[in-house]
């Protein structure tokens, strides 16, 4: 524990001095609550309180009620991150009764937005949904929906994320984000739990409005399908992602067959592919398309064993 502590000493002295040459009121007051983190992480709870006293003072200098706001928002993140979530919670009960009383409905919107990701962040769901109808209606209430969805998706808190998305009602925004669920699930083994979502996610794909969209997406759910052992349902799927070249137009049309074109080289369907590429015509999207197919193939014959990609083929 000492050698780490020597260790960290020279960073925090660096950020230390950060803090001390930064003007910014705001920068100074985050990088104190974070200092004041790193300082409970090696188990100096006094220089821990010290900092995040130096934070709170900052931040309440700050004249701009929405930017003070803002600030203490991310300082009971910190909070959080120092494992007191009693004093996380009342900073940002705190900060609700600020925004709702103080602020302009624009700033309103973009506070609770921010107060929002933080009670996702820490959990708090019910909090979160809470913060979201006050920030914002309708349109702007799904982007903060889908915000909060893909931080958490980025902090691979999945099954939260799936939680939060239920309430979208952009069918591509959901279709997209299952769809990057899914592909984690599929890296870590978890094959059951992509089996149980599937139908869903499949349902909401189809209630795309633009053929274009639908089309990729559904192929690309194919591809999922493929990979959890659903090889019935994948060729029904790519059938339905095909079938929406012919509703479309011009490039729209080559390029969304390409596309699934490209899907199935992926799952080193090589035929299938080179058969629905046959049909793309246009220059312009045949080549590069064509292109990263050719070089998927002989990376898959270079790296694959041959009864592999024979058994690929045949199925």
């Amino acid at each position: 524990m000492l050698a780490v502590r020597q260790s960290l000493q020279a960073p925090l002295a660096r950020v230390e001095t950060m803090i001390a040459d930064t003007s910014s009121l705001s920068e100074k007051a985050v990088l104190q609550a974070r200092l004041a983190v790193a300082f409970m992480e090696m188990g100096n709870k006094a220089k821990a309180r010290l900092n995040f006293g130096f934070a709170s003072r900052t931040a309440g200098q700050i004249t701009e009620p929405a930017d003070r706001i803002s600030v203490f928002t991310r300082i009971a993140l910190r909070y959080f991150d120092a494992r007191n979530t009693t004093l996380a919670n009342e900073i940002l009960a705190e900060a609700e009764v600020l925004a709702a009383t103080q602020l302009e409905p624009q700033l309103r919107a973009r506070v609770f937005g921010e107060i929002a990701m933080a009670r996702g962040y820490m959990g708090d769901f019910v909090g979160a949904n809470l913060a979201i109808n006050n920030g914002g209606k309708e349109a702007g209430r799904q982007q903060l929906v889908a915000k909060l969805a893909e931080v958490l998706i980025v902090d691979n808190r999945f099954f939260e994320a799936m939680g939060i998305m239920e309430s979208l009602e952009d069918h591509v925004q959901f279709t997209q984000m299952q769809l990057r669920i899914f592909a984690n699930f599929i890296y870590s083994s978890r094959v059951d739990e992509v089996k149980q979502r599937l139908g869903s996610a499949i349902s909401r794909a189809r209630q795309i409005n633009e053929p274009s969209e639908r089309g990729l997406l559904l192929s690309q759910l194919a591809r999922i399908a493929a990979r959890v052992g659903e090889d019935a349902h994948s060729e029904v799927l790519f059938k339905e992602a095909l079938e929406n070249s012919d509703v479309l137009e011009g490039r729209k049309s080559q390029l969304n067959r390409g596309l699934v074109a490209l899907d199935r080289a992926r799952l080193l369907h090589f035929r299938q592919s080179q058969d629905t590429l046959e049909f793309v015509t246009d220059i312009v999207v045949r080549d590069p398309i064509g292109n990263e197919i050719a070089a998927t193939e002989r990376t898959a014959k270079t790296l694959l064993p041959e009864s592999l990609l024979e058994k690929e083929e045949e199925d």
